[in-house]
């Protein structure tokens, strides 16, 4: 069975959290790796939109994520 995914790799972050935790803190340590070696995706990831109101852009959930 072939799983298919259009989902971007921040949107299956936020969605694996919690279940993929390992993967997650792996791909979000090498965004952040990558964000502070180019400034073009660091604004990228920056100006994300937030996945809900509870947040003011896509990247603020990281800190909380992690310090769990």
């Amino acid at each position: 069975m072939t799983t298919h995914t259009e989902d971007a790799l921040m949107t299956l972050l936020l969605k694996q959290r919690g279940r993929m935790d390992t993967f997650c803190i792996k791909a979000l340590k090498d965004l952040i790796s990558l964000s502070l070696k180019d400034v073009e995706i660091a604004r990228y990831v920056y100006r994300q939109a937030p996945p809900s109101y509870q947040y003011a852009r896509y990247s603020d959930w990281f800190k909380g994520y992690i310090e769990l």
